[in-house]
């Protein structure tokens, strides 16, 4: 289920939210409530930036590494080429029945 987009960053009123409840340390809880001060944003909204950036490094590190393995398959074929006599006879593969 997801409503419509929040009409400014951290205006929650206008947006469909789901309440979870986690455990925090108690040097986790004193830095939050730290930095909820400093900034002027609630600590509910810092974890959800929190959330946000985890899944942002998430999607990049996934996108990255797949276009690694993509790139070194590029560097494979490209080296590693079977001579032009070569057929394939999927009766070799799987041996004659």
């Amino acid at each position: 289920m997801s409503g419509p987009p929040p009409s400014s960053p951290g205006d929650v009123y206008d947006v469909y939210v789901i309440r979870k409840q986690l455990y925090l340390r108690d040097d986790q809880d004193l830095a939050l409530k730290e930095r909820a001060a400093a900034t002027g944003v609630s600590e509910a909204e810092l974890v959800r930036q929190a959330v946000d950036m985890l899944l942002a490094d998430q999607t990049d590190a996934t996108d990255h590494d797949l276009a690694e393995l993509l790139s070194a398959a590029d560097r494979l074929a490209a080296t590693h080429r079977l001579p032009e006599s070569w057929v394939l006879d999927r009766d070799d593969l799987h041996g004659r029945r």
